[in-house]
């Protein structure tokens, strides 16, 4: 069972007085296009402050790579579970008796890893193994207290503490003071640096689930897509087993400084939050992270059969630059989803009851990203062969929506929903803090242009776009086929 996290009931005075600061923040006192600073600190960490004025109140949005890209083949979730993990604290914050604990975590990986073997090739742990980790389970946890860590980030103090899982990677938001800024960097770092990640395993099979209850396909997409990960069946709550110190390698992999954004809003002096945070992100003694290879996928990774599948669905990808970013967005706005140009374009043609669902997924301003598409059809079996109708259904129809393109009226329609959307997330400093993260760290977008106004999108920017990513060489295609 997931940790609870602290009662607001219970919140320290010194938070609850900001949160009142929180609410009483007058919108019209927060700058329009306010004067920002972007600058990495000692450590490599990159840091972007955006005084907003209103209250001396600080919105602090961390965003880490921690998503689909970086998960090991076969370990589908794993980057998030590292992530909230690592909330439950380290030796200095929780550990009740350190040398005990760590010998505890360590007892309980070993039976842990023991009983998910068994469970790969389909064997049930016996009685006694279960009595084992029921065991080992209790003792760690009566060592420990996974909820010091926040504890202690509130009294800094700190209003809010929440982690929220994105395609792209996860973000971790923290609403302070000036007067709590150097604790929560401390805190920030002493979570990086010494994460323990306690109960790692139940926070992997509770990302697993959520997978299984969603839909796994994304991830297996954007791992096929942009990594040639061929998977031979779809993620299930059995996995392999799962070292901790595994997990701790992933944890600090997309936690290294070098890799992280952030993005910090809010009434503040600009010079003053700079000294404080230069002086905090000095050193790391975290390994430097092997870059992922994201070279194209081989043609015979690039399309893929999957036998377990509910033999109506096929998925699709493109890989796509982030320079592409906002007609990604745009474009699958149009092109996705019930009302989508592609849906309606399958039912003209006759398949009136296909389903089309589909996202622009990017990771950063150096790395590809995917447009993912994913079509099912409850009336037909799709097989992988060449002349499937269903596959060359939708193959057909996506060339005749790329050689026809937006309608400039559709275009216009989004624009002004885009810049509506824009102009809502600017109206409070906590908004702003979680878009720039997001737009900076996962799209790639500049911070000036996302502060002073996103990059127009023009007919012509959109077309170039199609051009460039609809293409053979860019796709990847997965058929989930029945089980023979």
């Amino acid at each position: 069972m997931r940790a609870r996290r602290p009662d607001r009931g219970s919140t320290p005075i010194a938070a609850l007085a900001l949160g009142l600061l929180v609410m009483a923040a007058p919108l019209g006192a927060q700058n329009a296009n306010p004067v920002f600073a972007e600058f990495s600190t000692a450590d490599g960490s990159r840091f972007l402050l955006v005084p907003t004025g209103g209250p001396p109140v600080i919105h602090w949005v961390m965003a880490t790579p921690a998503g689909p890209l970086e998960d090991p083949l076969g370990m589908e979730g794993l980057s998030h579970a590292t992530a909230h993990a690592a909330m439950g604290g380290t030796l200095a914050f929780g550990s009740k008796n350190a040398p005990l604990e760590l010998q505890a975590l360590n007892d309980l990986d070993v039976i842990q890893q023991e009983i998910d073997g068994l469970h790969v090739i389909g064997h049930s742990p016996s009685e006694s193994l279960v009595t084992s980790l029921i065991k080992a389970h209790r003792t760690a946890q009566e060592l420990a207290d996974p909820l010091a860590w926040e504890w202690t980030l509130r009294r800094a103090p700190a209003l809010e503490s929440r982690l929220s899982f994105h395609r792209a990677g996860t973000l971790l938001h923290i609403t302070t003071s000036f007067a709590g800024l150097g604790k929560v960097a401390g805190l920030l770092i002493e979570r990086r640096e010494n994460a323990l990640l306690r109960d790692v395993h139940n926070s992997f099979r509770h990302e697993r689930s959520e997978l299984l209850r969603n839909g796994a396909l994304g991830h297996i997409l954007v791992g096929l897509a942009l990594r040639g990960q061929a998977v031979k069946q779809l993620p299930g709550r059995a996995h392999a087993p799962l070292p901790r110190k595994k997990s701790l390698a992933v944890f600090q992999a997309t936690h290294h400084p070098s890799r992280t954004l952030h993005v910090l809003t809010g009434g503040f002096d600009t010079r003053l939050v700079r000294k404080v945070v230069e002086e905090t992100f000095q050193e790391t003694v975290l390994p430097e992270p092997l870059d992922s290879d994201l070279s194209i996928a081989t043609q015979a990774k690039r399309r893929l059969s999957i036998k377990d599948g509910d033999g109506h669905t096929l998925a699709l990808a493109y890989r796509c630059s982030s320079k592409f970013a906002a007609e990604a967005d745009m474009f699958m706005t149009w092109l996705a989803g019930p009302d989508g140009a592609l849906q309606k374009e399958l039912a003209r043609t006759g398949r009136k009851s296909c389903m089309v669902r589909g996202e622009a997924v990017f990771f950063g301003p150096d790395r590809p990203g995917a447009l993912l598409l994913i079509v099912t059809d409850p009336t037909t079996v799709v097989r992988d062969t060449p002349s499937n109708p269903f596959i060359q259904g939708v193959e057909t129809s996506l060339a005749t929506l790329k050689q026809t393109g937006l309608p400039q009226n559709i275009l216009d329609k989004l624009l002004k929903q885009t810049h509506i959307k824009i102009a809502a997330v600017r109206t409070t400093a906590r908004d702003l803090a979680q878009h720039l993260a997001q737009r900076v760290a996962f799209d790639g977008s500049a911070a000036d242009l996302v502060l002073t106004g996103e990059r127009v999108v023009s007919a012509d920017s959109l077309r170039s776009m199609m051009e460039t990513v609809l293409t053979e060489e860019n796709r990847t295609l997965l058929v989930l086929e029945r089980p023979n």
